[in-house]
């Protein structure tokens, strides 16, 4: 049995468990982030050939449907997907301060 995501091969984890019990197979995911979305597929493998299944999966944030700006959504989105932003990504132009009063 291989499993997919997005036409990469699955590596099991701790939040990411496969299943292959008397012909009953699965994949379970303890829980979901938006990067979780995607393509899965399933290849199973034996002396007469092979079969295989696939599905689309979406996953959508529960903080989309509240109250909260659209600027919050996207900062908390792109914490779930893992996307990190470094620091400096922010900084539009570095320029020396200019004063504009006696100190």
């Amino acid at each position: 049995m291989e499993w997919y995501y997005n036409g990469k091969p699955i590596v099991a984890s701790s939040r990411i468990h496969t299943t292959n019990d008397f012909g009953f197979v699965s994949l379970d995911l303890d829980y979901a982030y938006l990067r979780d979305s995607g393509e899965y597929l399933c290849r199973v493998i034996n002396k007469w050939g092979f079969s295989t299944t696939r599905c689309k999966v979406s996953v959508k944030s529960k903080v989309e449907s509240s109250n909260i700006s659209s600027k919050v959504i996207e900062k908390f989105n792109e914490l779930e997907r893992g996307t990190v932003r470094s620091v400096r990504e922010d900084v539009v132009e570095e320029i020396a301060p200019k004063f504009i009063r006696q100190v």
